[in-house]
């Protein structure tokens, strides 16, 4: 087994254990925990690089607009092409409301999520 690594919107990064299943993460500590989009889904998309939301029950995640699916392309018009940048992005708007750009089905929006 690998490890799978996540984003988060307080702007953590965190690892564990991925248990093999395609899609399915254990819980994160923060309450909205993501994959990064494969290369095949990338291409499917038309984007250079997203973020996908794998889970919004419970706590913050339930309240926050984003759905299971959500594929985050962009923090307000800022695209980001890592992991690592996406984190940088949100580590530097803590407290602040931030429109993140998903990819929802066929559709493009902007989902405003609060950051602790």
């Amino acid at each position: 087994a690998g490890w799978t690594r996540t984003a988060s919107a307080n702007g953590s990064l965190g690892s564990w254990p991925a248990d093999g299943r395609e899609g399915r993460r254990p819980p994160a500590a923060y309450p909205v925990p993501m994959s990064e989009l494969p290369p095949e889904g990338r291409k499917a998309l038309g984007v250079d690089y997203g973020l996908v939301v794998e889970d919004v029950r419970g706590g913050a995640a339930a309240g926050s607009g984003l759905e299971r699916g959500d594929v985050i392309v962009a923090i307000g018009q800022e695209r980001f092409r890592s992991l690592e940048e996406f984190n940088k992005m949100l580590s530097q708007r803590k407290g602040q409301r931030v429109p993140l750009l998903v990819r929802r089905g066929g559709d493009a929006l902007f989902v405003p999520v609060e950051l602790a």
